[in-house]
């Protein structure tokens, strides 16, 4: 194996030394040139990844507290069907909002989307 790499390191420094000073600078420049292209690509995805998944995060507390803010009379009337639209109203003006339900301090679902309440039947399936 060492001879291997020997005889590797003695044939590429062969075809490296054979090569004219103007080939050498510019396989040197073109290097550093992709070499700072994948190095920045790489960071700006992941600046670009933790700021989305900040901005989403916000996005969703805000759209939590909208529909609170919202809701409050509604539950007060027990507008249920009140509360259903206000869910419909909230998925449509904002088409990243999968599924939203409206529950109290003790649990109680008042209303939920149609996707919120798939998902809950799928999750009280049993498992065997």
């Amino acid at each position: 194996m060492p001879h291997q790499v020997v005889r590797w390191t003695t044939t590429l420094w062969q075809i490296v030394g054979s090569v004219n000073i103007r080939a050498k600078i510019l396989g040197i420049v073109l290097g550093l040139v992709v070499l700072m292209g994948v190095a920045a690509t790489i960071e700006v995805r992941t600046l670009l990844n933790h700021t989305l998944t900040v901005q989403t995060h916000e996005r969703s507390i805000a759209i939590a507290r909208d529909v609170a803010a919202r809701s409050t009379d509604l539950v007060l009337m027990r507008d249920y069907y009140g509360l259903f639209r206000l869910l419909r109203d909230t998925q449509e003006n904002n088409p990243d909002v999968r599924y939203a339900f409206i529950s109290l301090i003790q649990r109680a679902r008042l209303s939920r989307t149609p996707l919120a309440a798939a998902f809950r039947s799928v999750c009280a399936m049993p498992t065997r």
